[in-house]
Order: C-alpha cells, then sequence, then structure tokens
C-alpha cells in the first residue's frame, strides 16, 4: 500500500475562440479557430451513481453524497470504524483520485479502499489526521469499479458526514467544437459549442476575456453580432455550492 499524496486537483482545460468584427457597415464578419491542443485532467465521474452505506441517520440519504450539490449531505450512525460509504461506478474505470467534502462532523482517520467485485476491498489511501473542510486525494491510476471511504476514527461524537464525495478518472478534455467552420460571415449568427469529451461543462464569455470556471455557462446556443469575441473553455465537472 502506499500513502496518497493530498494535493488539489489540477483544473487543466481545453480553449477555443471565436471572433466577429465589423467589416462593412453593419455587417459582422467572424472568424473560429481553436487554439489550445486537448490537455489531460481528470473529472469527477461518481455524480448520480448508486451509493451505498453502512448506515445513516434521519433524512441523510447516502445518495446526498453524490448528487453534485454541497448542500445535502450523507450522515452514519454514530460509530468509529464499522461506518461506511462505497460508490459503484457501473463498470471497472482507471481511477486516479477522490475528493472529500466534509460536514463539521468529519473523519479524523479514514481509508480510501477500491474493489472490482465489491467484497475484496484494496486501501489506496489512508489519512490518520484528517482536517475536515475539503480534501483532495489523488492517487496512481487504479482499475476499480468501486470506491470507498472508509470510517476508522471520528473527530467528533457525531457520525461521518460528507457533503459529497468525488471519484475521479484520468480523461482526456478535448477542444471545444464550434458549430461553424472557419470564415468569414456576413451577418449574425446562432453559435453552438460542443465537446466530445463526456462529462464537462463549457463556460464562455464574449468580452474577449479568458474563460474560467466561474465564466457564463454554455446553454445552446449563441448569438454573436458586430463586435464579439466568442471564447469557450471546455472543463471537468467538478461538485459546486
Amino acid at each position: 500500500m502506499r500513502k496518497g499524496k493530498k494535493i488539489a486537483v489540477a483544473k487543466k482545460a481545453t480553449v477555443a475562440f471565436l471572433t466577429a468584427a465589423m467589416v462593412t457597415g453593419m455587417l459582422p464578419a467572424g472568424q473560429i479557430q481553436n487554439v489550445m491542443a486537448a490537455d489531460d485532467s481528470p473529472y469527477v465521474i461518481s455524480t448520480g451513481r448508486m451509493v451505498y452505506a453502512s448506515s445513516s441517520v434521519g433524512n441523510s440519504d447516502p445518495a446526498y453524497a453524490v448528487d453534485g450539490s454541497t448542500g445535502t449531505r450523507w450522515e452514519s450512525a454514530w460509530n468509529d470504524n464499522t461506518e461506511w460509504i462505497y460508490v459503484d461506478l457501473g463498470k471497472v474505470t482507471d481511477v486516479t483520485g477522490v475528493k472529500l467534502y466534509w460536514e463539521g462532523a468529519y473523519a479524523k482517520e479514514y481509508k480510501i479502499q477500491v474493489s472490482k467485485d465489491g467484497n475484496n476491498w484494496t486501501t489506496v489511501y489512508e489519512n490518520n489526521n484528517g482536517k475536515g473542510g475539503e480534501e483532495s486525494i489523488v492517487f496512481d491510476a487504479t482499475e476499480c469499479r468501486y470506491v470507498k471511504m472508509q470510517g476508522v476514527k471520528r473527530a467528533l461524537a457525531y457520525g461521518y458526514s460528507l457533503w459529497e464525495m468525488g471519484v475521479y478518472e484520468a480523461a482526456k478534455v478535448e477542444t471545444p467544437i464550434f458549430s461553424i467552420p472557419s470564415g468569414t460571415y456576413s451577418k449574425a449568427l446562432n453559435v453552438n459549442i460542443s465537446s466530445n469529451t463526456k462529462g464537462v461543462e463549457i463556460r464562455y464569455t464574449t468580452d474577449g476575456s479568458t474563460p474560467n470556471e466561474k465564466s457564463n455557462l454554455y446553454v445552446p446556443s449563441i448569438k454573436i453580432s458586430k463586435n464579439t469575441t466568442l471564447k469557450a473553455i471546455a472543463l471537468p465537472l467538478r461538485p459546486r455550492p
């Protein structure tokens, strides 16, 4: 068993841009160009998957730990090393990390374990001095279908409580694709943006600035007109508040 490296997950992504500018009278012209190659970046694959837990308290359904929201939570019974929660990814997948979003009742000690069959578990990471809050864990790519947080020791008298548990797969995030090809255009256009990579979201700007995870979320479609500079970025999905 190796100790996992506890580091923030890299926020790499790919960018493309399209510009529209005045050319004659009030007619816009557009030109499209992909400006960055695809990059490798892990992205979350656990959202909405089947999830199982040793127990739950009150209305804290285990499914809340993988619903993509840090406004709902799962809480276990008030025990130490007999409490756990695991996600079924649906198929064997190369997993590279886990991110835990703890509520106030966090684990002082815990393990991250993986399995191909749900019965035989291998520990890929253990933490004997948990701090709570957001904990990002990265380990060597491991083939598995099930990923578990195994509680060992609670920090408080309450059960283990997670807002969210994100499991990450290493995958290539491809450059965003615009619905119109390179060229010059003499009228306003509706532009659709897509990505061949599953499990990503597209963010964009229309003022020429570089988009990031806080930029406008793309919802089809976008209309470009005179003096518009449209830039788009494909980002791995992250659990968000």
